[in-house]
Formats: C-alpha cells, sequence, structure tokens
C-alpha cells in the first residue's frame, strides 16, 4: 500500500495594529491512497485499488494584546482527516460509502505570562462531520464501511506553570469535554469527559527530569454494530471508570559543533509507577443489555 500526500499553504499575516495581528490562511490537500496487493490484509485475496480525495481548509486567527502580559486570542480553522487504511482491508472497498471526516473548530481562549508564572485556557467547539462506523455484510464476514451525520464536541481546558528556580517548575492542567453524536445523542465511544495532571519539572546544564501524575475521565463503548445515527441500535454498552496514572522520566542531552551530528539526547521513561492495572478495571465494568 502507498499513501502519498501533497500540501499546499499559503498564510498572510496582517498586522493592521500593534495589539491585533490577524493571521488568514488557506491549505490545498490532496490524499492518494494506492493499494498494489496481490493478498491483501484480512481477505487473503487480491485487491488493485486507488482512490483519491480532495479538499481546501481555511484559518483565520486574531491575537489580541491586552496588555504586555495578558492577551486574548480567537482561531477558526478547518480540518481533514482521510480514511483510514483497514477500510481497504475488504473485498471491494468501492462498495464502501465512507469519506474523509471533516472538522470545523472554533477555540477562545486567553493567555497570562509574567515573571515566574504563566497560563492559559480556552473553550472550543467541534463540527464534527463524516464519522465513519462499519456492519457486516449479511452472509459473510466482510465489513461494509459508511459515515453517520457526525458529532458535536465541545469543553474547556486550563494549564499553569510555576518556576521555583534552580530549574525547578511545577505544572497542572485540566479539561472538560462533552462529545456526542448530532442524531442519537449518544456519547462518542472511547473519549473521557475530563482529564488532569500536575508534577514537576527539571532542566538545568542539559539534564532533565519530570514526575507526574495524570488522570483520565470515564469513557464508553458500544457493541461493534451499532449506528451512531440511531440510538436504538445500541444493544449493550460498556463504561469504564476514571484513572489516575503516575510516570516519571530522566535524561540528558547537548547540542553539538559537529557538522555531522547537531545534538544528542538519551531519555529513560517510566510508566505507571503504582503498578496498577487498569485494563482490569475496564473488563469489570457493568456490561447492561438494552431492549
Amino acid at each position: 500500500a502507498r499513501l502519498r500526500t501533497t500540501q499546499l499553504y499559503l498564510e498572510y499575516a496582517w498586522d493592521n495594529t500593534a495589539r491585533l495581528p490577524v493571521t488568514p490562511g488557506i491549505k490545498a490537500i490532496i490524499f492518494n491512497r494506492d493499494i498494489d496487493a496481490p493478498i491483501n490484509q484480512t481477505t487473503k485475496t487480491p485487491l488493485y485499488y486507488q482512490q483519491t480525495w480532495r479538499k481546501r481548509l481555511g484559518y483565520l486567527a486574531g491575537n489580541y494584546l491586552l496588555t504586555d502580559s495578558w492577551s486574548i486570542y480567537a482561531q477558526a480553522a478547518q480540518g481533514f482527516l482521510g480514511p483510514n487504511l483497514n477500510q481497504f482491508y475488504v473485498t471491494d472497498p468501492a462498495q464502501n460509502q465512507a469519506r474523509p471526516s471533516q472538522t470545523m473548530n472554533y477555540q477562545f481562549g486567553t493567555v497570562y505570562k509574567s515573571g515566574r508564572f504563566n497560563a492559559d485556557a480556552d473553550v472550543y467547539w467541534i463540527n464534527y462531520r463524516n464519522y465513519v462506523f462499519s456492519t457486516t455484510l449479511p452472509g459473510s464476514t466482510d465489513a461494509l464501511y459508511y459515515v453517520a451525520k457526525g458529532a458535536y464536541i465541545k469543553g474547556l481546558e486550563a494549564e499553569a506553570t510555576y518556576y521555583l528556580g534552580a530549574g525547578v517548575g511545577l505544572f497542572a492542567n485540566g479539561s472538560l469535554q462533552s462529545a456526542r453524536f448530532k442524531k442519537s445523542d449518544l456519547r462518542l465511544p472511547n473519549v473521557p469527559d475530563r482529564t488532569a495532571a500536575f508534577g514537576v519539572n527539571y532542566q538545568h546544564e542539559g539534564w532533565f527530569a519530570s514526575v507526574y501524575d495524570k488522570y483520565v475521565g470515564p469513557q464508553w463503548a458500544y457493541n461493534s454494530s451499532f449506528n451512531p445515527d440511531q440510538a436504538s441500535s445500541v444493544t449493550a454498552t460498556a463504561g469504564s471508570g476514571g484513572f489516575w496514572q503516575a510516570s516519571m522520566a530522566l535524561g540528558y542531552g547537548q547540542r553539538l559543533n559537529s557538522p555531522v551530528i547537531k545534538s544528542y539526547k538519551l531519555r529513560l521513561q517510566m510508566d505507571n509507577l503504582t503498578g496498577k492495572d487498569h485494563r482490569s478495571e475496564e473488563h469489570t465494568s457493568e456490561l447492561q443489555s438494552q431492549d
């Protein structure tokens, strides 16, 4: 399989005033997937197939400086995601009705920075179109891919950092999110409704380290054959509770004057320091059957 993406991007920074720069932009994307497989994955049969998608994406951002240390900003941007490769692991991809997923994204936020302290917060709203889902063809094991109307995703997030000195800084962040399908009002699967993290960073003379704990909120899942546009298609649901997971990292790196190797970095990462098995937490989640 071959994937070729061509992107042409044009951006213009308009400094109409010293405190309110505005930046419009546009990107043209050509997304081509070409499969030349004597034995295709999953079906184990030959597949010679190609498909191309094209899209122009717009972008607009403005930033207003309220004071020398405080600003507000607003952004609007379009998003594009080409079909996943697994949608071609079928006997005849031409039967698929799936199309590239697209988003219209809006964000408004504020940034503050003064001395040792900096923080930012924002709210966002996303119109997600062409949510891909699959069903099994009657009398076969082949999947057939469709697109649902989409979903609305909205939320807020904030983060802050305080520098203590001697290379040590404290940080914390958190978010709240709502993600629901447009027609059925079902929650999007595998999307947490909240996240959080806090920890300590260190960076001095090439050495760097961090210790932090992060939280991932509850998530939801449905039977594999559900239609996101029809709440009645859900025959079983499963929910997993939120969990905390602590991690740490330690490393050393330097820039070099060598014409061949410009820099190097060594890093040791340890995840899940408490050794908690989050998989078992999901497996014991309540499974509910719905009539």
